[in-house]
C-alpha cells in the first residue's frame, strides 16, 4: 500500500519467467482451427492469483513457418484498451512508437539483472 492507504505498485524480485512465458506447438498440419482451439483452452484456464497476473505463449507450428503469440493479462493489471496499446507499441516496427526502457533506466537495469532479452527466450524453453 502507498501513502494514506492508497494502492501502489511493488516490485517482485521473485518473479518466475518460466511460469509466465510459455512455449506451445501445434501438431501438423498447423491449421488455424488448431490455433483457435489452443487459444480457447488457454483462455479458459484462470490465472494463478498467487503470481503476477499475466502470461504469454509463443505458439509455433502454424503452416508456412508462421507462429502466433497468445497473451493473457488480468484486467486488474491493464484494461483492454491499455493492454492493446502496449502490445501495439511493443510490436511496432517504428522505434519511436515502441515502449522500450531507455538505457540506464530502472526497468533496463532490472532486465539486465534478470538476464536481459535472453532470459525471455530461456524461460520460453528456446
Amino acid at each position: 500500500m502507498g501513502s494514506l492507504g492508497q494502492w501502489g505498485w511493488e516490485s517482485d524480485t521473485r518473479i518466475d519467467l518460466g511460469h509466465h512465458v510459455r512455449h506451445d506447438a501445434l501438431a501438423e498440419p498447423g491449421e488455424e482451427a488448431q490455433l483457435l482451439a489452443l487459444c480457447s483452452r488457454l483462455h479458459s484456464t484462470p490465472l494463478d492469483r498467487s503470481r503476477p497476473l499475466w502470461e504469454i505463449h509463443l505458439i509455433e507450428g502454424l503452416r508456412d513457418g508462421r507462429y502466433a503469440t497468445y497473451t493473457k493479462i488480468h484486467h486488474a493489471v491493464a484494461d483492454g484498451v491499455s493492454a492493446m496499446t502496449m502490445v501495439r507499441r511493443a510490436l511496432s516496427e517504428n522505434p519511436d512508437e515502441r515502449a522500450c526502457a531507455r538505457r540506464g533506466s530502472t526497468l533496463a537495469r532490472a532486465a539486465r539483472q534478470q538476464g536481459g532479452p535472453r532470459a525471455l527466450e530461456h524461460a520460453a524453453g528456446s
